[in-house]
């Protein structure tokens, strides 16, 4: 009996012993597991905090720049309406604009056509629906153009020639230049300016104190310069109340055609000349010769 009670409190001391083994394995795993949790979100916790560090500093960077871009806005409003006091100056309002022309810079996105890096934004002089029409605007002393380029016409002015850079690749080697360009009209010789023109047209303009202005369009290659006026869709002299009509481009503001068409007997009269011309050219080109070259100053009588 003793023995059969003996090999209970065994069998019941095992029994124990393997229940507080599992209990403590239950408990070290949940110990473990909760552990983890807890681990997780505190680092969590730290990551939100970093991200809306990260944020803050964002937003104030962004404000900064705000701030930056309001201010050069302002600059840009004063120079607006400095330019507007000099309306009846051109040549001092233009001195502005080359003033303000490095702060002013054209944002170039196209590097195979010598264009700048995006670093160099500025305020275009012209915006990017032009830019096969004109990126830039050269201006060339007179003397140094007539003298490059002698289209043999008489000079008759005094201001000096304006060149427009048609595309970029029209445009001079210089960056410096080429940053210039994109925002004001840059003085240069007349080879800088033309050192990468394939091609120059020369297009004139009277010197006349006329209310006048010069269309450009692109356009099929065209030799013919169309004249329109204001006046009465009857004819007449200018009108400026009424509306611009295409008109003789021999037409005066009094409506008289400067170029008339000449009739049969004309014609004949100056084919006659014409001719005694022909018959007589080499000799009197000799006999002038000599007396045309003493008088001329740079190749110009």
């Amino acid at each position: 009996m003793v023995r059969l009670q003996s090999r209970t409190s065994q069998s019941a001391s095992k029994k124990l012993s393997i229940f507080t083994i599992v209990k403590y394995v239950l408990v070290s795993g949940l110990s473990f597991y909760f552990g983890s949790i807890i681990t997780v979100k505190s680092f969590g916790s730290e990551d939100s905090i970093l991200n809306t560090h990260q944020i803050s500093e964002i937003k104030r960077n962004y404000e900064a720049l705000l701030q930056v871009e309001r201010k050069r806005n302002e600059e840009l409003n004063a120079r607006v309406q400095e330019h507007s006091k000099y309306d009846s100056s051109p040549q001092q309002a233009m001195n502005i604009n080359s003033h303000n022309s490095q702060e002013n810079r054209d944002n170039y996105d196209n590097h195979e056509e010598g264009r700048l890096p995006d670093a160099e934004i500025g305020q275009s002089l012209f915006d990017s629906s032009l830019q096969y029409m004109a990126v830039g605007i050269s201006k060339i002393d007179r003397e140094d153009f007539l003298g490059n380029f002698d289209y043999g016409s008489p000079s008759d002015g005094i201001s000096p020639v304006l060149l427009m850079h048609h595309n970029q690749r029209s445009l001079p080697m210089s960056n410096e230049k080429k940053r210039q360009l994109s925002s004001s009209i840059v003085p240069m010789s007349a080879m800088d300016a033309t050192e990468n023109c394939d091609f120059l047209y020369v297009v004139t303009v009277p010197n006349k104190k006329d209310r006048m202005c010069t269309a450009i369009v692109q356009n099929y290659e065209n030799f013919h310069m169309q004249k329109w006026m204001r006046r009465s869709e009857h004819g007449g002299p200018l009108i400026r109340t009424e509306p611009l009509r295409y008109v003789n481009r021999g037409m005066n503001s009094k409506g008289m055609r400067t170029f008339r068409v000449p009739d049969q007997s004309t014609i004949m009269k100056h084919w006659e000349t014409l001719g005694t011309y022909f018959k007589n050219f080499h000799d009197v080109l000799l006999e002038l010769k000599p007396i045309a070259e003493k008088v001329a100053v740079k190749n110009t009588i």
